[in-house]
């Protein structure tokens, strides 16, 4: 599977395709060390059954020195008869009668008896009391007449005549192993097909589990998705809703307000007006000021403008906003840093709307440290993320609580105190940055700080701006 295929396969394909190749691996595993310890365990049993019946029958039926020499002539024929009611075990096609010289006393085929044959060290161990088998091929001297036999399990078993007597004759038995490997190969196939049948079972209860809690997953992520979609239609409803209500509020109150503000004015340029009453005047002045800048505001928020859009560089809007606040963050004892992307891409957007929504971000930052003891900070950090330049603006504020940031975005929300704020800076940041084809969003925990992120759509076939150095 190439890497881009196994990138675009699921969470669960990649867990069933691992947990099958694991599977198998371990299945293969576990069932030749089954079928390997069967097949030995049947081996050794057989083995252990045909000598304990060799060692206990021979003592029975025949008699210490009755084994020593070998059965030649009328002598063979009458031990021949007496071995053929001798019953040493099933498969046996062979025996083989040794005295502790190294010489065949009996064997069922006459041509083998008195012969001897060098290099016996399977006899010799029989003969100082061990049972020996073997299973290798018959191929040596002493296995011409056992080349007829495919799988032959060869077996020496020595003969005590008594407890103490000494050994003076090793029986050599050949059983055939093809019935008994055919029982073996019953077995190896029920352990396999068990085997087989368990790891699918598992196979299919793993992934099983997985796919089920894949699709709980799923489910509960489209869930939250549209909750988020919800949430994000009911802030552009009330928005829509507010902007229609802001836009008439705002002309109804401008003429009556700038009539205010132009009497205030006339009153504050007379020479004669009482130093009593001046104070008051200015006062009056002051509030009308800020409440021609509210509706001033009201309409901006309200009013669909005619975007001037250009390509332009998002570091130098940054540049030029930090700057419009370095008064007041150098009387505040503010740090700053920021770290801007050199191969920044440039984006088509209205400078001056931009530089409005950074502004309002990097008052937020101030205003959020001043509140807070010890040395306010505020970084500004701008990349490339796929398609969009992202805007981190980050301080370390007291934070927000979820509470406040499910309406962080809502006209008129404000947690400032009265006469600071008029909750409409964030909402308009909002639809600056919705206008751009952008998003802004905010992330922030309770005593660490916060974060503003802002993503505008890269203008695409253009220069990034290491290269370009226009404003």
């Amino acid at each position: 599977m190439s890497r881009l295929a196994w990138r675009k396969t699921t969470l669960v394909q990649r867990f069933s395709l691992l947990c099958l190749l694991a599977l198998i691996f371990f299945g293969v595993a576990l069932g030749w060390i089954v079928t390997s310890s069967l097949e030995h365990n049947m081996l050794q049993r057989s083995e252990q059954l045909i000598a304990d019946v060799v060692s206990e029958v021979v003592p029975k039926e025949f008699v210490s020195g009755e084994l020593v020499t070998p059965k030649v002539g009328s002598d063979y024929d009458v031990f021949s008869d007496k071995m053929k009611h001798l019953s040493l075990g099933p498969d046996i096609v062979r025996v083989k009668i040794w005295n502790s010289d190294g010489v065949i006393v009996w064997s069922d085929d006459e041509e083998l008896v008195g012969q001897v044959f060098p290099h016996m060290d399977d006899l010799n161990e029989a003969l100082n009391g061990a049972v020996v088998s073997e299973m290798e091929d018959m191929q040596g001297d002493e296995h011409t007449f056992e080349s007829d036999f495919e799988r032959l399990l060869e077996l020496y078993v020595p003969i005590r005549f008594g407890p103490q007597a000494e050994i003076e004759t090793v029986f050599e038995v050949y059983r055939n192993l093809d019935p008994l490997y055919a029982d073996i190969s019953r077995q190896k196939t029920t352990v396999w097909t068990w085997t087989v049948l368990g790891f699918a079972l598992l196979f299919l209860l793993l992934v099983g589990i997985v796919w089920r809690a894949a699709r709980r997953i799923e489910a509960q992520n489209k869930e939250i998705a549209e909750s988020a979609m919800e949430a994000q239609l009911q802030l552009a409803a009330r928005l829509a809703a507010v902007s229609q209500l802001a836009a008439g509020v705002a002309h109804e109150l401008n003429n009556p307000l700038a009539a205010v503000q132009g009497y205030t004015e006339l009153l504050t340029s007379r020479k004669d007006l009482d130093e009593s009453m001046r104070s008051d005047v200015e006062a009056i002045l002051r509030e009308a000021r800020r409440c021609v800048k509210i509706t001033a505001d009201l309409i901006s928020f309200a009013s669909e403008h005619n975007v001037e859009r250009s390509l332009i560089s998002i570091n130098k809007v940054i540049e030029k906003s930090l700057d419009l606040h370095a008064h007041q963050m150098k009387v505040s004892n503010m740090e700053v840093s920021t770290e801007l992307s050199a191969n920044l891409p440039k984006t088509m957007a209205d400078f001056s709307l931009m530089q409005q929504v950074f502004v309002n971000l990097v008052a937020n930052a101030v205003q959020a440290v001043s509140k807070v003891p010890g040395k306010g900070r505020l970084s500004v950090k701008t990349e490339a993320s796929g398609d969009s330049i992202r805007i981190a603006f980050t301080d370390n504020g007291a934070g927000i609580d979820e509470e406040t940031l499910k309406n962080l975005f809502n006209p008129f929300f404000t947690t400032k105190e009265v006469g600071q704020g008029t909750g409409l800076g964030l909402s308009i940041c909002y639809g600056i940055v919705k206008r751009h084809g952008g998003s802004i969003r905010v992330e922030s925990k309770l005593e660490e700080g916060t974060t503003f992120i802002v993503e505008i759509p890269i203008a695409h076939n253009f220069a990034p701006e290491a290269a370009d150095t226009a404003a």
